[in-house]
């Protein structure tokens, strides 16, 4: 009875008439336009394509420029062909040329500042307008829906929390997203804290508050998982579980299924586009929001590829007019599914995403080895409970494990000599056991952390291959 009340009556009081947003009526539109024809879905996609570099080559001085030195004139892009043509923005770019990048009709309206996640280390700021804003939660809450999660509806949230950043944070901001979890019927549970007793304390919140879907950081829900399987613990099941933020494999989604006695729901997204795409109940590959972006997976020559082949994921934002991203390198690996979803939506999808560009290791060979084989290869290892492989010199590895029972100097032996299969016999291999493993800002873990410049390690090598 609250939760129909409170998704009909007291919500839209308080998102549309009391804080004045559109979320709400864009979310009725994208309900509508998730089930368009495939070919209609393109059509209006491509419309926002064009719509956007026609403003970016009128109001943004950065893309003027790229535009004059690319000899690319907007109006001429006609299709996907004409817009390859179009140079790619990098991170690099966005953290030098912020001012540049600034629509010039937008500098003097209140805009929103946010920052990437900052998983290599290095979070760039960026702005937005607050249409946009309200277009991206809509589209965010439309992808939830597929899992089970709707405007009323209990959630469990295993996130960073509060007290989780740098620094004191004033009473009045904590008192604020305190507010925000309440209204939005979240129950949030601090990521970085979990441990045997807090698992406990977890299970029974969520027994107490009996949530119809859950939310976190991919490798937390996993090591959640993994702590509730070994203190016999079973939370009430859900309806979904969303998996976000960071890459998640197979067996680990399994884990997880077995653990909640609920269905899994991957997300991909980032900070600077929100939710870029989510799995809906047929679990075949990611619906992209068409809606609010173009999708592309690009090879090294930089041109698209066709579904199936594995590429860098490049996206344009078709509604911040404020500062527009467009062939925006985010800096992830993955895969275009082919044809239409069982699901009837004609939304494109995204059939995998297999890891970030850096999670690679680079032998003193010369070869690169994708970090996406590191969890394929651990998984055997039932006495390693987390892991991290740190490339410091191209002749270096060291692998940092959190032990579970069993990991004794006899395992660990066989575990060097299994993975020097892996990245060959010339590389010096340390194993290093921890605790913990250290996150990125963000609260992301790194399956491989490579600081080292990879090209450069090749190149000096004389060449490898993948």
């Amino acid at each position: 009875m609250y939760s129909a009340l409170y998704k009909h009556v007291l919500f839209p009081a308080y998102e549309s008439l009391l804080r004045r947003r559109r979320t709400l009526r864009y979310l009725k539109e994208f309900d509508r336009t998730q089930w368009l024809p495939p070919e209609e879905v393109k059509r209006r996609q491509w419309k926002g394509v064009l719509a956007m570099l026609r403003h970016a080559a009128r109001e943004v001085p950065y893309y003027r420029e790229a535009f004059a030195e690319a000899s690319v004139r907007a109006q001429d892009v006609q299709g996907p062909e004409d817009f390859t043509r179009l140079p790619f923005l990098e991170k690099t770019t966005l953290r030098q040329r912020q001012q540049d990048l600034l629509a010039e009709s937008y500098r003097d309206r209140p805009l929103i500042t946010s920052h990437s996640g900052g998983s290599t280390g290095q979070p760039v700021e960026f702005k937005f307008h607050r249409d946009h804003y309200d277009r991206r939660v809509a589209a965010w809450w439309r992808a939830d829906r597929w899992a089970g999660w709707d405007l009323g509806t209990r959630q469990i949230v295993l996130w960073l929390g509060v007290g989780t950043g740098v620094g004191d944070r004033a009473r009045r901001d904590v008192w604020k997203e305190h507010l925000h979890w309440a209204l939005m019927r979240w129950k949030v549970c601090t990521a970085t804290r979990l441990s045997r007793e807090t698992a406990r304390e977890y299970c029974e919140t969520m027994r107490r508050y009996r949530p119809r879907s859950m939310y976190g950081l991919a490798q937390s829900v996993h090591t959640f998982a993994l702590l509730l399987e070994d203190l016999g613990l079973k939370p009430p099941p859900m309806r979904g579980i969303i998996l976000g933020a960071e890459k998640i494999f197979p067996h680990q989604k399994a884990k997880i299924e077995e653990a909640f006695g609920s269905p899994t729901f991957e997300r991909y997204g980032c900070q600077e586009f929100c939710n870029i795409a989510e799995e809906c109940d047929r679990h075949d590959g990611m619906h992209i929001n068409a809606d609010g972006l173009y999708v592309e997976v690009v090879g090294p020559d930089g041109r698209p590829l066709p579904p199936d082949e594995v590429g860098e994921v490049v996206v344009t934002g078709l509604d911040n007019f404020a500062m527009p991203f467009i062939r925006y390198k985010l800096g992830d690996m993955g895969v275009l599914a082919d044809g239409d979803c069982p699901c009837g939506r004609g939304l494109p999808r995204i059939k995998e995403i297999v890891g970030r560009s850096l999670d690679m290791v680079v032998t003193p060979e010369g070869v690169i080895v994708s970090g996406v084989m590191l969890p394929h290869f651990m998984k055997e290892f039932a006495s390693v409970r987390r892991f991290q492989v740190v490339q410091n010199s191209v002749d270096s590895l060291v692998l940092r494990v959190v032990p579970a029972p069993g990991f004794d100097e006899k395992e660990k032996a066989y575990l060097l000599d299994q993975l020097r299969r892996w990245v060959g016999q010339k590389m010096d291999v340390r194993v290093e056991e921890c605790e913990e493993l250290e996150r990125a800002a963000s609260g992301k873990y790194r399956l491989v952390v490579s600081n080292i410049d990879i090209r450069q390690a090749v190149k000096e090598a004389g060449g490898g291959r993948a």
